[in-house]
């Protein structure tokens, strides 16, 4: 990708006018498709292993959000062809925080917030998760793409102390 248009006109979702750099990248090998609300192209990384989709919405943005889910995801994927084109973005850097105990409640695991057996962490002492968050970081810029994630699982204890008696592996 390259640094053009130093000066290129962004619509935020409040209406307000800003100014940023557009980054302006092509190729004759990516997947790219439409749909009647959105645009996306799938841009692989050089091992081929990862790629970073890019969905823009067309319209109303809150609707095409709430209508977001893995399903419309994998949709518009396969939906994708190989077509040589041109793609212009701003360079951005999110860092969200996302609660995640709405979406583990939604795919069944509310139990861990209730009554979860947790003696495999602590045997001698009752625990409960009481909060799950997974903070984030996108860095997309000219010089290329960096992401990291990492997630928090917050315990109470349920009477007693907390002891942690074994360590903790990274494997």
């Amino acid at each position: 990708f390259q640094m053009v248009d130093p000066d290129a006109h962004f619509t935020r979702l409040d209406g307000t006018k800003v100014q940023a750099p557009r980054l302006r990248g092509y190729s004759t090998a990516w997947r790219v498709g439409q749909g009647d609300n959105w645009q996306a192209a799938e841009l692989p990384y050089d091992d081929g292993r990862l790629d970073f989709l890019v969905v823009v919405p067309r319209g109303d943005f809150l609707a095409f959000q709430a209508g977001w889910t893995a399903a419309a995801c994998q949709a518009i994927r396969d939906s994708l062809s190989v077509h040589a084109a041109y793609l212009l973005m701003p360079p951005f850097d999110l860092a969200p925080e996302l609660p995640l105990r709405p979406a583990l409640e939604a795919a069944g695991l509310g139990h861990l917030f209730a009554d979860a057996d947790l003696r495999g962490v602590a045997p001698r002492d009752p625990l409960k998760v009481y909060d799950v968050r997974q903070r984030l970081r996108l860095n997309v810029s000219k010089e290329g793409t960096v992401g990291a994630a990492a997630t928090l699982v917050a315990l109470r204890t349920l009477g007693g102390q907390f002891s942690l008696t074994r360590g903790l592996s990274s494997t």
